[in-house]
This record gives C-alpha cells, structure tokens and sequence, in this order.
C-alpha cells in the first residue's frame, strides 16, 4: 500500500491505450490515486483541424510536475511523491 498522504498521480491522456492499461491496474488493486490529465498536444493554427505534438519544452513549460515524473514527456507516467 502507498504509505504517503498523498495519492499517486497518474498523468495521462484519456486516449492512450497503454495510459488505459494502468489506469485498470490501479482501479482493481483499489489504489488510491489522482488522474491528471495531459494534451501532448496543440492546434496547428495554420489548419485547425490538426494536431501537432508538443515538445519536450512546451510540455516542460505547461506541465512541469508532469515533466519531472517522465523527462522524456511520455505519457502514461506515476508519481509517487518523490
């Protein structure tokens, strides 16, 4: 069992498969964690209706505790506290 106060974090996206997958890991093990969700990814302004993949900074910069769980910026990533 997680001994810290605070749950795990979960950072995810809500359509990774592989973020899906420790999603139920967590659900059925009844682990108490926080889902925070992540957009790996912007509009392209020039046609809206295409998405490009954020860098590594740009993520650095909008999810900073996100980027400190997972330095390469890949989703699904856990944070237990330290």
């Amino acid at each position: 069992q997680h001994q810290d106060s605070r749950p795990l974090k979960l950072y995810s996206s809500w359509f990774c498969p592989y973020a899906q997958c420790v999603w139920i890991v967590l659900e059925e093990k009844k682990l108490d964690y926080q889902w925070v969700e992540i957009n790996p990814y912007r509009v392209d302004q020039a046609r809206e209706d295409t998405k490009i993949s954020l860098t590594l900074d740009e993520k650095r910069e909008l999810y900073p505790e996100f980027v400190s769980a997972s330095p390469r910026g890949l989703i699904p990533a856990l944070d237990n506290g330290g």
